[in-house]
């Protein structure tokens, strides 16, 4: 049985997916007993040690890189560490898929700022992906100024939501282009050293004042689910659908589902340019 699994790349992908998707529910099931800079900086402590392990074991050094690097280290570390952060304030804020299919917006955010910066071609399939992904939002968020009949109630949460998910996006796509821009002049785990480092940082500092909640001493079942954010560290939109509707009672509406569809197409589309 584990041979058939294991020799299915399909399967093993779709195994991952669920595994590593269950980070956004994590999260979203702590967010209202468990402040999100408290959810960051557990999730980064531990990834932390785990890069320090793995630096020690993989004999990588050294451990913070080199000082010549050091300005896009630190850039990518801020843009992932304020990525993270907004994405799981979008997750609190909004309905569980809707604010993973915001995220995932950034490999067409991450393709336009590449075309600017570093004068990557976008190709057709490319630009199509790109159109295609903003109109999957403009469904998704369905802001009363487009959409009258049939839109969503946009109050303050909502809006909060949207703009933090949108944010999230963009600062994702920054660390993308940081990441492409150091290309091998750094090994991966010390570009995520720089990235949890960030993360721990910017989530401690607001954590120390109190502000905007202060930290709280987590129960059993939270402490199990922080520790399942940390292992879970990446997410991805179709079960975190499946998790909404099902655990979490949220409902879906029809240019909601159509807009993360238009969503993941574009996505597709700007990979598969190449």
């Amino acid at each position: 049985m584990a041979s058939i699994l294991w020799a299915s790349g399909n399967l093993c992908m779709s195994l991952a997916a669920f595994v590593f998707s269950l980070s956004t529910l994590f999260v979203k099931l702590t967010h209202n007993t468990v402040p999100t800079f408290q959810i960051v900086a557990f999730r980064s402590s531990l990834s932390f040690l785990a890069c320090y392990v793995g630096a020690k074991h993989t004999g990588i050094r050294p451990f913070f890189g080199h000082l010549r690097n050091l300005k896009m280290l630190l850039l990518r570390g801020v843009f992932g560490a304020a990525a993270m952060t907004t994405y799981y304030l979008s997750i609190s804020c909004l309905p569980l898929a809707d604010a993973v299919t915001l995220f995932f917006l950034n490999p067409a955010v991450t393709a336009v700022a590449a075309r600017l910066v570093m004068g990557e071609p976008l190709g057709w399939k490319g630009a199509a992906g790109v159109v295609i992904s903003l109109g999957g939002l403009v469904l998704l968020s369905q802001p009363p100024f487009l959409m009258q009949a049939g839109a969503q109630a946009w109050d303050s949460l909502r809006v909060r939501g949207t703009v933090f998910g949108l944010v999230s996006a963009l600062c994702a796509a920054g660390a993308f282009i940081c990441i492409r821009k150091l290309g091998k002049a750094e090994p991966a785990l010390v570009m995520s050293v720089y990235f949890h480092t960030c993360a721990f940082s910017t989530s401690a500092v607001p954590l120390a004042v109190g502000w905007p909640q202060r930290a709280v001493w987590p129960s059993l079942l939270d402490w199990l689910l922080l520790l399942g954010v940390a292992i879970t560290s990446f997410w991805s939109v179709v079960y975190s659908y499946f998790f909404g509707v099902v655990l979490l009672g949220e409902s879906i509406s029809a240019l909601g589902a159509l807009g993360s569809v238009l969503v993941a197409a574009g996505v597709l589309l700007e990979v598969g340019k190449g």
